[in-house]
């Protein structure tokens, strides 16, 4: 390992120094961005004052063109005071911003006014100041009051008791134009403009509130301002800035300084291109300085980040450089550890039992074991770095055409059965394995491989099956032999029984003999109910023992069982109670279904002491099943008799649980019935006394379309 032309000392000083040059290199970019910023702000006034500059003078041209049309009307001899007061009205009714539209003779007095209260006071024509072209409007003061009336009386001689004096800051501003009629007399025509109206403009467009606008005419005179001006219109503005060093050389441009209300601002300025009004926008420094911070959050972040990069780098090339030499003692001990670890690999591939080998990604056999070797009786010599094309099992061993795709694509392992035939010719079943080996860079490394011979496994499968279908054989004899020796002993039972019915009846007047036909009856009956109970038996579980099923009501067949039930159930004051569910449909075969149910709900009356009281409800689950509930009134089941009691020729611990005449095969039959529905029974001691009878059928969806046949069993 070569040694690092840099020391862990020079390192730290590299990271220092790294960390002063992003240090100044960030104050270097927040001054560059503190410039841009202020450049921007500069510019979004500059077009604001524009766009108000522009707004301003085309309010102010449209009222002199208004004032124009006046005059030219007073010029053409139109009487002052006739409908000349109508079309003044139709012409403020049209201009938003203007209060009033007045005509006076040159002594101040008001002859017609779109204002009627206006018309005949008296107004002072110095405050409108003087005229600079008898051709153009001029604008005059700003006046106290909301129109020329209550200017004209500014004057407590002027003014009515009980008058109020207009309040503080509430004005207008006039457009005067003067004319003279033919005959050689002269009127004055004045509009008196809304400066809220011009207030609330400037608001609407600059839209943000930290930004102000003011309307001032030459004289420093605040005409109009916006929200955030706190100065009242009315007032002067002393020493402003733009009225003493740049106009009227310059009618624009931008500075940083004082403002309106005495805080530092941005200011951008223009004046109007035909009245004497400069319009002022400004934007407070530390709304400026503020939009700059909020650029800088993302420098702020980068510096942090690039500093724990830069801290984090040094630390970790440090401790690089400081593991150098150490981590070459590292490498050269691995080294040999791996070395160690294939010889070892080698030696327990060579001692394992099972047939191992290891193919390259060309599919040449570089590794084989003794196992290997002895199985297929080949020579590892002939076999490392050849392919062995020209053996098939061995070629078949290195690449199966349809398990080893993916495998040889560097993905997966695969397993699959092969018939080897060896050397000696002998067939022998084995299990190859098969793990592909990849490379560090993702690509196909090769293939491992082991061989398992299951050729005595496969011997032993065979004969289990054949053990397997001995078993079913003999137990279809079984089922044949019962229901033939069944079908045998009812012939010779059924005579016995006759025989012993035509004794009875014969003997009744030899008590002796008419006991004796007595119990020779009842035997046989009871010997026939066995016999048939058998047969049934042997019907249920034979092959030639089908349900025909039928997808039908188990509600309607559950009732007609109950039904007759009732009868037995009556002479021992015994009340069955039946809850069904909405829909109680099932693929059942109805008479079997009748069977198992008659049995359980026989043997719920029977368990049941008299005077008690049987419940059958149903229900169905979320997944479609149906489920029948049977509960006795029975002193309950031993835990263990709870299963048992379904085998054949079950006989209860206690006798008054099983009917006299009982087989013991009943229960059985039942079970294998539901069963052979794909259903079950099952029996459980319930927790309030008694013992449950649970009948469960597959849902509808899950068993064979209606009118089908199966096989029980």
């Amino acid at each position: 390992m070569r040694t690092t032309w840099l020391s862990s000392t020079q390192l730290v000083w590299v990271g220092s120094g790294l960390l002063l040059l992003l240090v100044l290199l960030s104050g270097a970019f927040a001054v560059y961005q503190h410039q841009d910023t202020l450049a921007q702000e500069t510019r979004r006034t500059q077009l604001l004052v524009r766009l108000l500059e522009d707004e301003t003078t085309r309010t102010l041209d449209a009222t002199a063109l208004a004032l124009a049309m006046v005059s030219e009307r007073l010029h053409s001899g139109e009487p002052a005071a006739s409908n000349l007061s109508e079309r003044l009205v139709e012409a403020v009714r049209g201009l938003p911003y203007m209060r009033s539209l007045s005509v006076l003779d040159t002594s101040g007095k008001v002859l017609t006014s779109s204002n009627p209260t206006a018309i005949g006071a008296t107004f002072d024509v110095q405050l409108l100041g003087q005229p600079v072209s008898t051709d153009e409007a001029w604008l005059g003061p700003w006046l106290p009051g909301r129109d020329l009336i209550d200017a004209a009386r500014q004057d407590v001689t002027r003014r009515p008791a009980g008058t109020p004096p207009p309040l503080p800051g509430v004005g207008l501003i006039t457009l005067v134009r003067q004319s003279r009629t033919p005959d050689g007399v002269t009127y004055l025509a004045v509009a008196a403009l809304n400066p809220d109206y011009l207030s609330n403009h400037f608001q609407q467009i600059l839209g943000e509130h930290t930004l102000n606008a003011a309307l001032l005419d030459y004289q420093g005179r605040l005409l109009a301002g916006t929200e955030g001006v706190q100065r009242l219109p009315g007032t002067s503005v002393p020493g402003h800035r733009a009225l003493q060093e740049f106009l009227p050389d310059q009618e624009h441009g931008s500075y940083e300084g004082t403002g309106l209300d005495a805080t530092v601002v941005v200011t951008s300025f223009r004046a109007s291109r035909k009245h004497p009004l400069l319009v002022v926008v400004e934007e407070p420094m530390a709304e400026v300085r503020s939009t700059w911070r909020s650029k800088l959050g993302w420098l702020l972040v980068a510096d942090v980040v690039g500093m724990l990069v830069i801290v984090a780098g040094t630390v970790a090339s440090w401790r690089s450089l400081r593991a150098h030499e150490r981590m070459a003692a590292v490498l050269d001990r691995t080294r040999h550890r791996l070395e160690e670890s294939e010889r070892h690999l080698r030696a327990v591939i060579e001692a394992a039992p099972a047939p191992m080998f290891v193919l390259d990604p060309l599919g040449r056999y570089v590794l084989v074991n003794q196992a290997f070797e002895d199985f297929l009786g080949v020579r590892r010599e002939d076999l490392i770095g050849q392919r062995a094309d020209t053996d098939p099992t061995l070629s078949h061993l290195a690449y199966h055409p349809v398990r080893d795709v993916a495998l040889w694509a560097g993905a997966g392992q695969s397993s699959y059965m092969e018939n080897i035939i060896l050397r000696n010719g002998a067939r022998r079943q084995a299990l190859v394995a098969k793990v592909a080996l990849t490379r560090p860079d993702g690509r196909p490394g090769g293939v491992i491989g082991s061989i398992t011979d299951v050729t005595s496994f496969r011997e032993a499968e065979q004969r289990a099956a054949d053990a397997v279908s001995a078993s079913e054989a003999a137990h279809r004899a079984e089922s044949e032999f019962i229901g033939n020796l069944s079908h045998a002993l009812r012939t010779p039972l059924q005579s016995i029984i006759g025989f012993s019915e035509l004794g009875v009846m014969r003997s009744r007047h030899d008590s002796a003999q008419h006991e004796l036909f007595t119990h020779i009856q009842s035997g046989g009956q009871r010997m026939l109910l066995v016999v048939n109970d058998l047969l049934d038996l042997s019907r249920v579980n034979s092959t030639s023992g089908t349900l025909h099923r039928v997808r039908v009501d188990t509600c309607d067949l559950i009732g007609e069982v109950i039904r007759h039930a009732r009868i037995d159930a009556r002479t021992r004051q015994i009340d069955i109670t039946v809850k069904p569910c909405a829909d109680g449909t099932a693929c059942v075969d109805a008479l079997r279904f009748q069977q198992a149910a008659r049995t359980l709900i026989e043997r719920a009356v029977h368990v049941s002491p008299p005077g008690s009281h049987i419940e059958v409800h149903a229900s169905r689950d979320s997944e479609g099943v149906l489920h029948w509930w049977i509960h006795d009134a029975g002193q309950g089941l031993p835990e263990t008799e709870c299963e048992t009691m379904f085998s054949a020729f079950f006989q209860p611990r206690r006798a008054t649980d099983a009917p006299s005449d009982s087989s013991g095969l009943e229960l059985a039959i039942c079970r294998q019935i539901l069963r052979g529905l794909d259903g079950d029974v099952h029996c459980k001691n319930h927790p309030n006394g008694g013992s449950v009878c649970h009948v469960v059928l597959p849902a509808i969806d899950r068993t064979p379309s209606a009118v089908s046949v199966n096989k029980v069993g």
